[in-house]
């Protein structure tokens, strides 16, 4: 993955994201999974500078097909600071299928993450669940968020398990 800068334009702009083969980690002609890095949103955000994946995916396949026909459609996101997969459909019949099966869970999400454990101590194989209730966040004025909350919402289940324990950090996993 590589920075290009935009030379056509006296505004302070983002680095572009330029995706490279590395970054593709499957494709065939339903779908295309991308390593997101962190700091880069998933989708255009109201601020024309700002670049975003499914714009860097744009590109590439741009680049590497000559053509985006059809246009690449996220299936899912992923928050601007968290890096992983992403799904995007390749065709139309695809994002509906893709999609419902990131909507009825079908498809599992499982993150890793370090995390200091300084105010507990954990073992290796410790596990808990998350149970919470999370709705998007009404006083945001400039971005979608989602906070938890005691009653509404959408109920959000996560499963912990700690995999590793060393230095005064843990790594987790979480689905």
């Amino acid at each position: 993955m590589t920075d290009a800068t935009d030379q056509h334009t006296d505004q302070q702009i983002e680095p572009h994201i330029e995706l490279g083969s590395a970054d593709v980690l499957y494709r065939d002609d339903a779908l295309i999974a991308v390593a997101k890095p962190p700091g880069l949103v998933s989708q255009a955000t109201p601020d024309p500078r700002r670049d975003h994946l499914l714009a860097a995916v744009t590109r590439y396949l741009m680049r590497v097909d000559g053509t985006i026909a059809p246009a690449p459609v996220l299936v899912h996101r992923l928050d601007r600071d968290t890096s992983g997969v992403v799904v995007l459909s390749l065709h139309p019949d695809a994002h509906g299928a893709l999609g419902e099966a990131f909507r009825s869970r079908e498809a599992r999400k499982t993150y890793l993450a370090v995390v200091a454990t300084a105010a507990r101590t954990v073992a290796t194989d410790e596990a808990w669940t998350i149970d919470n209730h999370l709705r998007v966040d009404r006083k945001a004025k400039t971005q979608r968020r989602v906070q938890a909350v005691r009653s509404g919402g959408d109920r959000a289940i996560t499963d912990v398990r700690v995999l590793a324990v060393a230095d005064g950090a843990a790594l987790i996993e979480a689905r």
